[in-house]
């Protein structure tokens, strides 16, 4: 009879937890309970770790962004746009008017620039002393 005793009493101490557990996870779940069960302080601690992970993570992303583009250090010069295909469409020309075949109007029209397009960065400062 008391290992009968003794097994109900086991049964009841490792269910009377689960099921309180259980029970205030339906009335949280439902919203009729009155505290919320509080995370250990573990947890809310790498919470804020993780917030603040991926704080530094989007800064850093909106930074490095600016890097994607080819002029990335000021916004692009018109006129130095301008410039550029009035460059190219002069070339262009001056390789139509040598022509004399249609096939050589197809490499002249399909030929690379003759003069490779200057960087949009700023210059860099000179590193010798005045």
């Amino acid at each position: 009879m008391d290992k009968f005793q003794a097994f109900g009493k086991n049964i009841t101490s490792t269910f009377s937890p689960f099921a309180a557990r259980t029970q205030q996870y339906v009335k949280e779940q439902l919203g009729t309970a009155d505290d919320k069960t509080e995370l250990p302080s573990d947890y809310i601690e790498l919470e804020k770790r993780v917030d603040a992970l991926k704080q530094v993570h989007q800064k850093l992303l909106q930074v490095t962004s600016q890097y994607t583009n080819e002029a990335y250090d000021y916004p692009p010069n018109i006129r130095e746009s301008f410039n550029d295909l009035g460059r190219t469409i002069t070339d262009k020309v001056n390789l139509l008017s040598h022509v004399t075949s249609p096939a050589e109007a197809q490499a002249a029209l399909t030929a690379p620039p003759s003069a490779k397009p200057q960087p949009k960065t700023f210059p860099m400062p000179s590193l010798a002393p005045p």
